[in-house]
């Protein structure tokens, strides 16, 4: 008798079999990069500029899950036509450092 509870395995045309992992082909490409540069208006004030980009694609969880979660009642299912996540940060600041301050002043 096949089926979800059934530990043994069975033929996949089997009457009632379970696939447990659907066989899928998944390809991620991406980039992650940060950059940055300070500008020196006079010897105290200043300006630095900054931007990032992360990128992340699903892990094989998220992908292909389909079970009790290992220490939980939780039924997790997959999804394999998950697409990568990307951030962008952009970030300025301005700065005085004199001899009696220092000051930033930031933006993100």
């Amino acid at each position: 008798m096949g089926g979800f509870n059934n530990a043994s395995p069975v033929a996949p045309d089997a009457p009632n079999a379970f696939h447990e992992f659907q066989g899928f082909t998944s390809k991620f490409n991406g980039l992650s990069f940060s950059a940055g540069g300070t500008y020196n208006f006079t010897s105290s004030v200043y300006a630095k500029a900054n931007i990032a980009r992360g990128w992340r694609a699903p892990n094989v969880a998220e992908c292909a899950a389909n079970g009790v979660h290992d220490g939980t009642v939780v039924y997790e299912l997959g999804d394999h036509t998950l697409k990568p996540r990307t951030s962008l940060e952009e970030d300025v600041t301005f700065g005085v450092n004199s001899k009696d301050i220092d000051i930033e002043l930031n933006a993100f």
